[in-house]
């Protein structure tokens, strides 16, 4: 599945009397951290709660201050029936949902984006601090970032301006999800789209590490979308089957620059070559041998550690180590 969009974390506003001792009552009762506004995203996950302690500024309860932030790293839901057990107590004066979260993925030029979307679906643009004041349960803010949506994000990997969207939750997002693809092509010009099915094959049975470290570059250089994932046959040698792991992966790239990436990182930085990665496109593989054809005299593990260090050089140091560390659980299966 095209996963371009998801929630962040869902977020409560709390009014009290008693501040010192209800953050002590949640950090103590519950697992929670006190943080930052501009660190909500960075320290939180889909399903965290945020709660916002608040100050009221009018009598219909429109407007207000927030006093504090915490992170519950709990489901908002039943966070929720916990805290209204104690709203009678003078410790909690009223409880109600805050704005919705949402994070999507865009590449390329995101403000192109952003500014397309204001146009479907109005709202305002502003920072997530000046958004996220006076903002209830009929708000969606709209954040889009180029990483991808499986891991935490610090306030640098979003664009500066996020997106206010009043209306329906649920409806928003779903508009929003049915439109993702074409926000996507918007923000990288509008290029051609490719399609192809990348097969890994390990004879050790490694293919989750395998899978793992390949998903940690390909997300990392950013060149495109998993649409679907299978396990399946392949017959190299006439009378001979094996089993391979196939990713149908959709890129902006050319079948080529894809197949060079994937001949990379066949081998280990000892020289070891522990996976196959085979690409096809249009039901035809795309061979080690098309790839830098000027050469004569080739040597295949020569020309893979070559292109190997140049995807370490664009990779960022998380995921360098990330990748050195798949790799030594890679190596430790060969024994």
């Amino acid at each position: 599945m095209v996963a371009l969009i998801r929630n962040g974390p869902r977020s409560i506003l709390v009014e009290t009397n008693k501040r010192e001792e209800l953050i002590s009552y949640i950090i103590e009762k519950y697992s929670a951290a006190i943080a930052d506004i501009n660190t909500v995203y960075e320290k939180t996950e889909e399903y965290n709660t945020v709660i916002y302690i608040v100050q009221y500024t009018s009598s219909d309860y429109s407007t207000y201050i927030k006093l504090d932030t915490i992170v519950v790293y709990e489901e908002s839901l039943s966070l929720l029936s916990s805290l209204f057990t104690i709203i009678d107590t003078s410790l909690i004066k009223s409880i109600r949902p805050g704005p919705n979260l949402l994070v999507m993925r865009a590449i390329g030029d995101l403000d192109n984006v952003i500014r397309k979307i204001q146009e479907d679906f109005g709202g305002t643009l502003d920072s997530f601090i000046k958004l996220s004041e006076n903002s209830g349960s009929n708000s969606s803010i709209l954040g889009i970032s180029e990483k991808p949506l499986n891991k935490n994000m610090t306030e640098s990997d979003f664009y500066p301006l996020f997106l206010k969207i009043e209306g329906n939750y649920p409806k928003v997002k779903k508009e929003l999800r049915m439109q993702a693809l074409n926000y996507l092509n918007i923000g990288i010009g509008k290029k051609d789209w490719n399609e192809t099915e990348i097969r890994i094959y390990d004879s050790f049975g490694a293919y989750k590490l395998h899978y793992d470290r390949m998903m940690a570059v390909l997300d990392a250089l950013e060149l495109g979308l998993v649409l679907g994932e299978s396990w399946s046959k392949d017959h190299p040698r006439f009378m001979m089957s094996v089993e391979v792991y196939r990713v149908r992966f959709l890129t902006f790239k050319s079948p080529e620059e894809l197949k060079q990436i994937l001949f990379g990182l066949e081998y280990a930085q000892d020289g070891t070559r522990i996976v196959d990665y085979d690409l096809y496109h249009k039901n035809k593989k795309v061979s080690w041998g098309s790839l830098r054809k000027t050469s004569k005299d080739r040597n295949r593990k020569k020309e893979s550690l070559e292109i190997r260090n140049t995807i370490l050089e664009k990779l960022d140091n998380d995921t360098k180590e990330e990748l050195l560390q798949l790799e030594t659980a890679i190596l430790k299966t060969r024994f």
